[in-house]
């Protein structure tokens, strides 16, 4: 839930700087917002990454062996949770973080971000990687448990 939430606020950024401040000040007034973000976001995320990095290191792929799609969706499963794990932290020390040394998370410190062609690269390639870990996953998870 959080993913689509936080892809649904920062959408409002195509809709003028109004618009994503209004969306971010919104979320930032959310009763027991630290609350909620450490039990509902940073736990689960922590416990999630923990254990996805445990798995992208000791899982064997079997690619080599039989290269069946499943195989390949696995192994990019890991390569795109490890660079989702990398960009959350980057992401996190970016803004939110930020936050706590007196910088104020709005449509002007997103801009500033992404005016740097390297930040803009990066930050296209790693909300990739996050869309792909995310569908992948759930349906990985959808097919196991279904």
């Amino acid at each position: 839930g959080f993913l689509l939430v936080h892809l649904l606020v920062n959408h409002q950024a195509t809709q003028g700087v109004e618009a994503f401040n209004k969306a971010a000040s919104m979320m930032e007034s959310l009763p027991f917002l630290y609350a909620l973000e450490i039990i509902m976001i940073y736990i689960p995320i922590l416990y999630h990454a923990v254990y996805g990095v445990h798995i992208a290191f000791t899982a064997s792929h079997n690619i080599g062996h039989h290269s069946y799609m499943r195989n390949w969706m696995f192994l990019f499963q890991r390569i795109s949770g490890i660079l989702t794990f990398i960009f959350v932290m980057i992401h996190m020390w970016q803004t939110r973080i930020q936050k706590f040394f007196g910088q104020e998370v709005n449509y002007d410190m997103v801009h500033d971000i992404v005016s740097n062609p390297i930040w803009l690269v990066f930050y296209i390639i790693c909300i990739i990687a996050v869309a792909f870990h995310f569908s992948n996953g759930l349906w990985s998870f959808l097919v196991t448990w279904g």
